[in-house]
């Protein structure tokens, strides 16, 4: 049976209409298609493309991965931002440890936020988030 489709942006089926004559001029601006049964169209669940039509689960599937890859992208530059405000908060502890050093003052301890730490301590952190930093960004690589 022949029906006319119009689709949506995305190639889903938004309607549908059955043709009984040969003259499709009225529906030019829709998709003519072949179908089996009538069962085989459910408009907003069917999408047709290159020929065929698959059902929107199938599409949903490969939506939400989309979308899902995009939450996480989102998650992981959240993280990034958490680090690099850490990083400047290190950055300008180091340069307090380094003028102390030229006064001839240094303190026992630096602090981040409300917590205080050795200058080692501070080190030992920012490798272990510099190598975070590394892993963030090969895991947001993989996602793109």
């Amino acid at each position: 049976m022949k029906i006319a489709i119009e689709l949506n942006k995305q190639n889903i089926i938004k309607g549908y209409v059955y043709l009984v004559s040969e003259d499709y001029t009225a529906f030019s601006h829709l998709t003519v298609i072949d179908v089996e049964r009538e069962e085989d169209i459910i408009p907003y669940k069917t999408k047709y493309e290159n020929g065929e039509l698959s059902y929107l689960d199938d599409y949903c599937a490969e939506y939400y991965a989309q979308q899902n890859a995009e939450a996480q992208r989102q998650e992981l530059q959240n993280q990034l931002a958490e680090l690099y405000a850490w990083f400047d908060e290190y950055d300008n502890q180091i340069k307090q440890y380094e003028r102390d050093v030229r006064l001839g003052t240094i303190a026992p301890y630096y602090h981040i936020g409300e917590m205080l730490y050795t200058i080692e301590e501070l080190d030992g952190m920012a490798r272990a988030k510099a190598a975070e930093i590394t892993s963030i960004r090969n895991q947001i690589k993989v996602l793109e």
